[in-house]
């Protein structure tokens, strides 16, 4: 997580400090407002984000995904909060994440995976992996032996990024 935040703080500076003309550019044609983020990235654990939630009145299953509405939600919220339009949600239920994500070593009802957020919309998911994940779902560990080898020697082993 910590690399992806820093890289992504790094592309925003890179934008702002040496692409103002083209931001103009693009800035006339499509109004939009400067993007805010903090240098130090905002992780909220997810329960922190639902509580954030259910204090403004949603109504949700804390360990079910949350839909695009509720993610746009919970993005104005945080922006009214903290100040910040990108953001991180880490330790995702473990029944809204995919087979293969390995369980929190605290809390087996949240997993070892992040999602990043910009004004609400969610832009990448990462995880980590488990082999004994996926042998509990009943799914045979040779025939993904080629998707768990490019993480276990391409891959740093604490992150993996699927497009969100």
């Amino acid at each position: 997580m910590g690399i992806v935040d820093r890289l992504f703080v790094m592309i925003f500076d890179y934008l702002n400090e040496n692409c103002k003309e083209e931001l103009e550019v693009v800035q006339r044609q499509y109004p939009f407002e400067t993007l805010k983020y903090l240098r130090n990235t905002l992780r909220l654990r997810y329960e922190e984000g639902i509580q954030m939630l259910k204090e403004a009145g949603a109504e949700i299953d804390p360990y079910k995904k949350l839909n695009t509405v509720v993610e746009r939600k919970l993005g104005q919220l945080i922006l009214e909060k903290y100040g910040t339009e990108f953001y991180m949600l880490h330790r995702c239920p473990l029944a809204a994440r995919s087979f293969y994500t390995m369980p929190c070593y605290d809390d087996a009802k949240y997993s070892n995976s992040f999602d990043a957020f910009i004004r609400g919309e969610k832009i990448i998911s990462g995880a980590q992996l488990s082999e004994e994940s996926a042998k509990t779902c009943g799914i045979d560990v040779s025939t993904i032996s080629t998707y768990i080898d490019s993480f276990r020697y391409g891959v740093p082993p604490h992150v993996g990024l699927v497009q969100g």
